[in-house]
């Protein structure tokens, strides 16, 4: 019986058929493909404990559902096109390792009760547009070892943040930190100029020489 699904790294595109997340699997691999669509409602029926979705072009919302999948360990889910916030349940994830939605689109504040997901070791959000508080309840996870939340608009951490092994929060906009952003940006970004906001990040990057799809 089939267990572990392998199809990374290569040029596969379209969707993958919403059954796949029915069949009772360990692990699902799609990752460095093309893929292009909303993952599906049943997307938290799947039994797996890893599933790596990274570097496609999977966009929309992440589904809720995902908070009915307690077996999970890790899931990776950058470089994509999510959109939306992250959906509250996903706090029901106790048993999960690692999570990393860094290069989304994701927006709004991180859910209050990401504190529950106790094993936690490595969290990465960066390159979202998350904003506002980062959750205090973070501070109270026990085995987070590396925490990264670069590169969005955070306006405020916990101290104990700052105590991690391993964490990196430039690119904000957290006042007596170093390696913010500038003020403009983020004038532009709490006046809700979104467009502007990114007019002038792509202006900037063109002048460093960077282009603008950085």
């Amino acid at each position: 019986m089939l267990k572990y699904l392998d199809l990374r790294f290569n040029v596969f595109e379209g969707t993958v058929p919403r059954e796949l997340f029915d069949k009772d699997l360990d692990a699902i691999f799609i990752n460095d493909n093309r893929f292009q669509f909303g993952l599906p409602d049943n997307f938290g029926n799947s039994p797996i404990s890893v599933i790596v979705l990274a570097n496609n072009k999977f966009h929309g919302c992440v589904p809720s559902s995902l908070g009915s999948m307690t077996n999970l360990n890790e899931i990776l889910l950058m470089n994509n096109d999510f959109r939306s916030c992250l959906p509250s349940k996903i706090s029901l994830l106790t048993n999960l390792d690692v999570f990393d939605v860094s290069f989304n689109e994701l927006v709004e504040p991180l859910p209050d009760n990401f504190g529950n997901m106790v094993s936690l070791e490595k969290l990465n959000v960066a390159y979202n547009m998350l904003s506002r508080t980062i959750p205090a309840s973070i501070r109270s996870l026990p085995h987070l070892l590396n925490f990264t939340y670069s590169n969005k608009f955070f306006t405020s951490e916990s101290p104990s943040c700052l105590r991690l092994a391993n964490f990196n929060d430039w690119k904000n906009s957290l006042p007596a930190r170093v390696h913010q952003r500038s003020t403009v940006q983020c004038k532009f970004f709490s006046s809700g100029s979104t467009t502007e906001l990114n007019q002038y990040v792509s202006s900037r990057l063109t002048v460093r020489g960077w282009g603008v799809n950085q």
